[in-house]
């Protein structure tokens, strides 16, 4: 069967006029990139032809809301960045919303704005991207991490007086800041100002692996 008959033979399933599925069927077929293949037949299709046929199959019946299992699963790297891109245009464009069922939390993130969490067969937690990210740093975007010859109660209160940081804990012989944004020259000026002697510096932004696993090991 080639890919435009199983989109005309799901269209008919779902009592769509033959007009409509006509329509349909070819510019579902040319969102999924598909069209010059439209008359090849699916065995013949790739992995990732397989899958994009898929997501025209869910645009031929318009809906509202589209569930997507592990759909960049046996792909290669440049057709899971196709996928990905696919998907999120669909979204955007098609003005529908997509759950996205995947263990690959990096992909997630790309293209989500919102996120959850189910961990031992429930719901843990829930929310856009961006606050569940926060709260995953301590309240803030990013994550300073500093080495310094020594850490005094004088220097974290200098560090904490900057504007846009959350929250400055040591842990070890290392300073954990949580800030709004990237603050490392002011950061770096106020242990200069007072002294210190920094040996180490590294920033992160939040990751949705950090997310999980402070949700997951809290369960």
């Amino acid at each position: 069967m080639t890919a435009r008959y199983n989109l005309i033979y799901t269209g008919r399933l779902n009592a769509l006029s033959e007009e409509t599925i006509m329509k349909r069927v070819g510019e579902s077929l040319d969102i999924v990139g598909l069209s010059e293949a439209a008359n090849q037949r699916v065995q013949e299709f790739s992995r990732g032809m397989k899958q994009r046929l898929a997501i025209a199959d869910i645009l031929i019946k318009t809906p509202k809301v589209a569930f997507l299992d592990e759909p960049t699963s046996g792909i290669d790297p440049e057709g899971v960045k196709e996928m990905l891109d696919l998907i999120a245009s669909i979204a955007r464009e098609q003005k529908m919303t997509v759950v996205l069922s995947s263990h690959q939390l990096h992909q997630v993130q790309q293209i989500c704005n919102r996120v959850g969490i189910l961990a031992k067969g429930r719901m843990v937690v829930e929310g856009p991207l961006d606050q569940l990210g926060k709260e995953a740093l301590g309240g803030g975007r990013f994550r300073v991490e500093l080495q310094l010859a020594e850490i005094t109660s004088a220097l974290v209160d200098c560090i904490k007086r900057i504007e846009g940081v959350v929250s400055a804990e040591r842990s070890g012989d290392l300073l954990l800041i949580s800030c709004l944004e990237d603050l490392r020259p002011q950061i770096a000026k106020a242990i200069v100002d007072n002294g210190g002697l920094l040996t180490q510096m590294k920033i992160q932004g939040y990751a949705l692996e950090d997310i999980y696993m402070k949700y997951f090991t809290e369960v």
